[in-house]
């Protein structure tokens, strides 16, 4: 088994551990682990990066004890690693009769965006999806830009390419954690005193619910024939109605007929002036919605 070190600077893992292997196959029983990588929040001194090697399959067994203590009981990061990357560790461990590592957290970066994919606007899951959206460039092949000491210690290795590979999985999901601040920055709202913070957001027939939390305590309720503003302690709800348009030639949205002063659309089509589009092709507009809501906020009588 070969181990390969480097030091990589991180951002975003505070004090998590980015894992990803790399596998023969998709069986859990016919295939095996050839490489474990693991990324550590860097310190400025010591390696934070490391993979582990399988070159003879009689090894993994080996591998798997190695990266036991890496996994058991820490906090984790990883891309669909609750779907493939810890059950796949977890049999392989079973199969070699090792004792089972249990992690103590495991944050999937691919579930946080597929929870969020309608804010987003994202309409591929894969890791090079992810990466394309955050503006990410990947080169998974061996080349010059790899820093010197990680070129001399897979240049000789059969595998180097998925080695590289797996480098780029490491680097890369650590980077997608950003996607968490652009989250934030999406779903809060400052209005008067309040910061409100979006928890749900949802369309049932004609009407759009946003669900928040805010920081101030309140009770008020407010509701028209279109709309419903209400507050509940520190829950707020506000309920539009919206109709159906076509906001291109083959385009269905649902958008907000206005009265003035008009909010700009802030979509990609020539609509009316008194059309806001807040709901299209499974995604929402949330520019839209949050000028939205900061009108209705605006004009309560409160």
């Amino acid at each position: 088994m070969k181990i390969i070190k480097d030091k990589i600077i991180t951002d975003y893992i505070d004090n998590k551990i980015v894992l990803d292997i790399e596998t023969t196959g998709v069986s859990r029983v016919n295939s095996q682990i050839v490489i474990c990588g693991l990324l550590y929040p860097y310190d400025g001194k010591k390696d934070n990066f490391i993979q582990y090697h399988l070159e003879d399959p009689a090894d993994e067994k080996v591998l798997l004890e190695a990266i036991y203590e890496h996994i058991h009981h820490k906090d984790l990061v990883t891309y669909n690693g609750i779907s493939f990357d810890l059950p796949f560790i977890k049999d392989r461990f079973k199969h070699h009769g090792l004792s089972t590592p249990q992690e103590n957290s495991n944050e999937d970066v691919y579930r946080i965006l597929l929870a969020n994919k309608k804010l987003l606007r994202l309409n591929k899951f894969s890791l090079v999806d992810a990466e394309s959206f955050i503006g990410i460039e990947r080169l998974d092949s061996f080349n010059s830009h790899l820093n010197k000491k990680y070129q001399e210690q897979v240049l000789s290795l059969e595998e180097k390419n998925l080695l590289v590979h797996n480098r780029n999985d490491l680097i890369n999901t650590e980077q997608i954690l950003h996607i968490k601040s652009i989250l934030t920055r999406i779903k809060t709202l400052e209005l008067f005193d309040e910061k409100l913070y979006l928890t749900n957001l949802y369309i049932d027939k004609d009407y759009l619910y946003v669900k928040m939390n805010s920081n101030k305590s309140k009770n008020f309720h407010f509701e028209s024939p279109n709309q419903l503003v209400s507050a509940k302690q520190m829950a707020r709800l506000v309920k539009i109605r919206l109709f159906k348009a076509y906001i291109s030639e083959d385009t269905l949205g649902l958008c907000l007929v206005q009265e003035t002063p008009y909010i700009a659309d802030n979509s990609p089509y020539s609509l009316p002036e008194n059309i806001l589009l807040v709901y299209s092709n499974k995604k929402y507009y949330n520019f839209n919605i949050k000028n939205m809501v900061k009108k209705i906020y605006r004009e309560l009588p409160l």
